[in-house]
């Protein structure tokens, strides 16, 4: 079968292996699109994960193989139960490959209704990951201010609206980003400017942002969000960062009682033993629903669909910061049909 695969930076690969088969208790699934994840993907493209030269983070290393967001159509089936049988589709958590293989007594998936967009429901994943910032602070903050107007930034509004913040500030210094966020239904947005501190002073009725979502990766601008959010306020790091910065701890958390949050979606396990105790699959389910219900329409974020052997060009571009949507889907239909 085709797969994508990033054997050192710069360098992306169509490799042919044998394809999976199904085994006891698995589902063999034939996929037919896939959802870039620009933060993750782009990293190892570029050679800028901080978890590169970590010997603890073992699955960022090359060769990598990227992709965590899938969908396609079962053709076989040896599960134990009934969930899911011979063409049924489904979302699940797949690399940029032709097939797959799960098991869906373990795996964090969503069975797909008739009337489903494939390339809509993608998203399902990159909300559940962006929820992960909204579900760790306790009580609902009534202002948030989001960092970076990316697919991770815009979904992590979404999800904040999701739960009842009051108001949702996000901030880019893309226009063309901003207006993909108003487009998502996220209503007030910052552009760049001499008076962005003042403007950023003036949310929440002056008080500034209660919450501030460091949503890029970008280490410097953990400063400014500690900077940024109120006396007493909490700045959630939900873009894994990609380096370091120094911080002058003494001012901007100490005496700010200040509370820092990192919000890996690791956090929560994939499945919890209470059917409403936060997992990845909860999550997912929730983000599922939301998309099903029309409160997110994500396809204003998604680009064209493109082949695997793009996927190169693809990443630089998106690179380049000056693409007019921050979502790729890759189609897999004509590869390894049979």
């Amino acid at each position: 079968m085709s797969l994508i695969c990033i054997p050192h930076e710069t360098v992306v690969e169509l490799r042919r292996q044998e394809r999976p088969v199904a085994g006891p208790g698995q589902v063999l699934v034939r996929t037919r699109f896939t959802l870039v994840s620009p933060g993750t993907e782009l990293s190892m493209f570029s050679g800028t994960h901080s978890a590169l030269a970590d010997p603890e983070v073992p699955w960022a290393k090359y060769p990598f193989f990227p992709g965590y967001a899938a969908v396609g159509e079962v053709v076989e089936s040896r599960a134990q139960d009934a969930s899911l049988v011979p063409g049924d589709r489904v979302f699940f958590l797949g690399k940029h490959a032709a097939w797959a293989a799960f098991d869906p007594a373990t795996a964090v998936y969503g069975k797909l209704n008739p009337g489903d967009d494939e390339r809509a429901i993608l998203f399902a994943r990159l909300l559940q990951i962006s929820s992960t910032a909204a579900y760790l602070t306790e009580p609902v903050p009534e202002t948030v201010l989001v960092l970076g107007a990316g697919i991770v930034g815009i979904l992590a509004a979404v999800a904040f609206r999701e739960r009842g913040a009051r108001q949702i500030v996000i901030h880019d210094l893309n226009p063309d980003r901003l207006r993909l966020a108003r487009a998502t239904g996220v209503p007030e947005a910052l552009a760049a400017g001499p008076d962005l501190n003042e403007r950023v002073s003036a949310i929440g009725g002056g008080r500034g942002p209660e919450c501030v979502v460091e949503a890029t990766g970008v280490p410097a601008l953990v400063g400014r969000a500690l900077e940024w959010v109120r006396r007493r306020g909490e700045v959630i790091l939900l873009g894994s960062p990609r380096g370091q910065h120094a911080l002058d701890l003494y001012k901007l958390v100490h005496l700010k009682c200040t509370r820092i949050t990192g919000a890996h979606e690791t956090v929560f396990a994939d499945h919890a033993e209470a059917p409403t105790a936060l997992s990845r699959q909860l999550l997912l389910d929730r983000a599922l629903e939301v998309i099903r219900a029309g409160r997110l329409d994500p396809m204003p974020l998604l680009g064209p669909t493109i082949r695997p052997a793009g996927l190169a060009a693809t990443y630089c571009e998106l690179a380049s910061g000056n693409c007019p949507w921050v979502a790729v889907a890759v189609g897999w239909e004509a590869e390894d049909a049979t």
